[in-house]
Order: structure tokens, then C-alpha cells, then sequence
């Protein structure tokens, strides 16, 4: 599993093959949804999703993506119908060239997260895109430095008891990892 978020009693996921699923809490059996797909000029794209999130504000399902596998496409906020399987694009993540959101939390407030893989540091997403050289574009806008420059898998969440944002930062091999 690559993104999961946990909403109602069950964990919502995305494999490594980028098939959605679903598991109840206690059961565990894996009901399977199908892949997540936004459509494209050439039917439908495919994009990995890298963290998930859950607005209890609005009881939606936010997913943050990595660029397309080509690279050709930057990465996208989407939001996911957790009952259907269907995604919805909202917009490409504001970030400059070569910067990138690799993590997806939510906090009481429906305020987005997110790490720039680029940087490490935390900013805000919008939750509503606006046209930006006529492409459906989140802002992005930067809360501060965190000390830290992630490496490969990183995963954010908010404890909703106490809405604090936890991130585990991985580093790589060399660097020092945090919780």
C-alpha cells in the first residue's frame, strides 16, 4: 500500500499497481474498486497516488499523485467518492518546475497539507483550482522550513483528537528519519 486513509470505519487505499481499495476495520477483507483513472485527451490517465486525506469539514477525500509515469504531466489534487471509486480532478499542485507535494494530511479545520519534496518544507494546498495559463491550478502557499529533505515514501496525517500534524520523514539511508 502506497496511501491509505482511515474514514468511518474503514481504510481506504492505493496499492503499488495503483488499484483503490477498501478494507472495514476488524475484517479486513479487501473489496477492490478499481484503478484510479482521471480522463485525458487520449481516454484516461493514469496517475500513482502518493498520500490521501480526509476532510471531515466537507466529508471528502482528497489524494495527491505523482507526476504521470512519462513525467510529462505535473502532479494533480484529486478527489476520490471512497464508496464508488470514482475520481475527480481538481487541479495541477501549484508548485514551481521540479518542485512537488508528496504528502496529503487535513487538519480539523479543512485546511490541506503538504511536504515539497523539492525543499521539505510545509505548505497549505487550496482546495479549489483557478486558471493559471488555462490549466486548473491548486496554490500552494509555504507555512515554513522543517529542518528536513524527504527521500522516496513520506506520509502525513493529522491526529483529529488533538489536530496535530504528524509527518514521517524519511530521509534515505544517510539522513536522519523523524516522526
Amino acid at each position: 500500500t502506497v496511501a491509505a486513509e482511515y474514514v468511518d470505519g474503514y481504510v481506504i487505499g492505493v496499492d503499488e499497481n495503483n488499484v483503490l481499495f477498501t478494507m472495514k476495520m476488524g475484517d479486513w477483507g479487501r473489496t477492490t474498486l478499481g484503478k484510479i483513472k482521471l480522463p485525458g485527451l487520449l481516454g484516461y490517465n493514469t496517475y500513482q497516488a502518493l498520500d490521501m486525506a480526509f476532510d471531515y469539514t466537507t466529508n471528502t477525500l482528497y489524494c495527491i499523485t505523482d507526476e504521470d509515469g512519462n513525467a510529462k504531466k505535473p502532479a494533480r489534487l484529486i478527489t476520490i467518492d471512497y464508496h464508488t471509486g470514482k475520481a475527480s480532478d481538481v487541479g495541477v499542485v501549484g508548485f514551481e518546475k521540479g518542485q512537488q507535494g508528496v504528502t496529503l494530511a487535513c487538519d480539523n479545520d479543512g485546511v490541506l497539507y503538504t511536504i515539497n519534496y523539492a525543499t521539505g518544507d510545509l505548505y497549505t494546498i487550496s482546495k479549489t483550482a483557478e486558471k493559471v495559463n488555462g490549466i486548473n491550478t491548486v496554490s500552494v502557499t509555504k507555512v515554513g522550513e522543517t529542518g528536513y529533505k524527504p527521500q522516496y515514501w513520506q506520509s502525513m496525517t493529522v491526529d483529529h483528537d488533538t489536530n496535530t500534524l504528524y509527518w514521517a520523514a524519511y530521509q534515505g539511508y544517510a539522513g536522519k528519519s523523524a516522526f
